[in-house]
């Protein structure tokens, strides 16, 4: 394993998502367009209906309830690869992949959950969390979020629901939640029920690890001016971002959104990574094109990415008010990406599957939980050119 300079954390990407991590083509505005996709949640165990689970598209802000039947219905999905989400108190939560083709019209998919057992240790109650806990949610906080400005503006509701343990000689953070994360993005405008699958930090190694599923909801704003803010801050959270980069690849433009992206053989051949090497204008590396890393897949809209090594990929426009923990130019913000699996597939908005195919390094690993954004989201046109 590679051991990284403190300064630089690397980042395995969630379903980030992350992060960190973001179908076929961007996906559609309005509800009428797109398939319906409909069905009921049922307990498995007794085949009754569950009223009030929580049903929804991962990523993106396709999402509803079901009524006093069981029955949910989800309008307005685009073509491509998804996962569909339903949750409820009392039951385990399923996560069912999903294909939606560009010929569908309507899909149907029952659920069946079944019932959860939990075995409940006793509960001191006290005005205050322990100090232990709150030190450690500090941290967590600081890493889920994010260190971008967005995560200044951003809250999560219910911090209780988290449970944290040390292990490794204190070096090893895991996070696990009873419950989804109740999260409001104030910088953005999103608000967020982030089903959390895995957190793991492992100081020693700066490597931090964590997947999960978020739905994202539309705030209102309370003015014009929240409004335009709000459009301003996802465009400049979305430019320069991976998302932002794979659909580039996807749509053959890196170079047009202003990226270089080389193969770079001498971050692979360097096990200890050191300032030195951050530093050195001896950097041995080989632009690659497009058809280099991606190849069609059967799926229309569809590509495969594969590739060996690292990649060095430059974005050669500043983003605005992200302060990164190193300089690297003035104008310039540098990552590298590695393969976690043989094989990913990357769809036209800039979706990844599986969401922690990637490890990211550098600038791009910076990218969390604060500056997500649905699927749904585009660039407007006036801001094609930023910035």
């Amino acid at each position: 394993m590679h051991h990284l300079d403190p300064a630089i954390p690397r980042l395995l990407l969630p379903g980030v998502l992350a992060l960190l991590i973001a179908a076929s083509a961007a996906l559609p505005a309005t509800a009428q367009d797109g398939a319906t996709l409909t069905g009921r949640v049922l307990d498995a165990a007794t085949g009754a209906p569950l009223p009030g689970a929580n049903v929804f598209l991962a990523h993106t802000l396709r999402g509803t309830s079901t009524d006093s039947a069981g029955v949910y219905r989800i309008a307005g999905v685009a073509p491509g690869a998804y996962e569909l989400v339903v949750s409820i108190v009392g039951y385990h939560d399923q996560a069912l992949p999903l294909d939606v083709r560009p010929a569908d019209r309507l899909l149907t998919q029952d659920v069946r959950l079944a019932p959860a057992v939990y075995e409940l240790d006793a509960v001191e109650v006290t005005a205050r969390p322990p100090r232990r806990w709150r030190q450690r949610y500090a941290e967590f906080e600081a890493l889920f979020l994010g260190p971008s400005p967005n995560a200044a503006q951003t809250e999560i509701l219910n911090p209780y629901v988290l449970d944290f343990e040390r292990s490794n000689l204190g070096n090893v953070l895991t996070a696990t939640a009873a419950a989804p994360l109740q999260i409001e993005n104030h910088a953005l405008g999103y608000r967020l029920t982030f089903q959390l699958e895995r957190f793991e930090w492992d100081r020693k190694a700066r490597l931090l690890t964590y997947s999960g599923r978020p739905r994202f909801e539309e705030m209102t704003p309370q003015s014009p001016e929240q409004a335009a803010r709000w459009a301003e801050a996802r465009a400049q959270t979305y430019l320069g971002s991976l998302r932002h980069l794979l659909r580039a690849l996807a749509h053959d433009r890196v170079e047009q959104e202003h990226f270089q992206v080389m193969e770079d053989f001498t971050r692979e051949r360097t096990d200890i990574e050191t300032d030195a090497y951050y530093v050195t204008d001896v950097i041995e590396v080989k632009p690659i094109t497009r058809d280099d890393v991606l190849f069609p897949r059967e799926t229309p809209g569809a590509f495969g990415l594969s590739f060996e090594g690292y990649l060095r990929v430059v974005y050669t426009q500043h983003r605005h008010g992200w302060t990164y923990r190193r300089d690297w130019k003035p104008d310039e913000q540098v990552s590298w990406l590695k393969m976690n699996t043989l094989l990913a597939t990357i769809y036209e908005d800039g979706y990844l599957f599986p969401p922690g195919a990637l490890q990211v390094h550098g600038a791009m690993a910076d990218e969390r939980v604060a500056d997500l954004l649905p699927r749904e989201y585009t660039l407007a046109p006036e801001n094609q050119n930023e910035p």
